[in-house]
């Protein structure tokens, strides 16, 4: 089974934007298992994985922006195999699972030149008496 969802909430300026990230993934087998490569292969188990995310405007810097985002991972490893071997002719090796980073920070900025440019522009109000 795999699945996401994503949510945001986008006030406009001045306010910053808001956004959440979800993705879930069931116990899957790796590359090496499908191969046959190993005897008795490793699995990954549930991955689980949640962002958070900030962005919006620096007032009165003419255009400068940032975007905030924390990521974490609940599944200690991916379905990914690493190491000195891939294929194991010891059967009692069983390869090892990719590590995944638990928690990432991460903090950005942008300037844009313009930003009237990029802006979409309001439709044109309608009058009663038009109809």
């Amino acid at each position: 089974m795999l699945g996401n969802v994503r949510l945001a909430w986008v006030p406009g300026d001045p306010w910053p934007s808001l956004a959440l990230a979800a993705f879930y993934n069931s116990p899957r087998r790796t590359s090496e298992e499908i191969e046959g490569a190993f005897l008795r292969p490793r699995r990954a188990g549930h991955h689980g994985q949640l962002r958070a995310t900030v962005t919006g405007g620096i007032p009165k810097t003419g255009g400068l922006r940032y975007s905030v985002s924390v990521d974490h991972n609940f599944a200690p490893f991916g379905a990914y195999m690493v190491g000195p071997q891939r294929s194991a002719e010891d059967s009692s090796w069983r390869g090892e699972l990719y590590p995944l980073p638990r928690t990432t920070v991460m903090f950005g900025l942008s300037f844009d030149h313009d930003p009237r440019a990029k802006r979409v522009p309001e439709p044109p109000a309608t009058s009663p008496s038009a109809r």
